[in-house]
């Protein structure tokens, strides 16, 4: 298994090299946009994940526009 890297040790010209999966989202969020951003993909990622896992199947979404 991967170490999980803190986002707010990395320099932003290094987010696009990271994959969601590999951010440590049981650490503080970083304070600085781009990493503050991708700190909270990954944290909505795994949420998820694990609520998928809950429900036994995968998630939906449903948008609806006016007009």
């Amino acid at each position: 298994m991967y170490n999980k890297i803190d986002l707010r040790e990395v320099p932003a010209e290094r987010l696009k090299e990271i994959s969601l999966d590999l951010v440590d989202i049981d650490v503080k969020a970083p304070e600085f946009e781009p990493n503050r951003q991708f700190y909270f993909m990954a944290k909505a990622r795994d949420y998820v994940k694990r609520k998928s896992a809950e429900l036994g199947r995968p998630m939906t979404f449903f948008t609806q526009t006016f007009g």
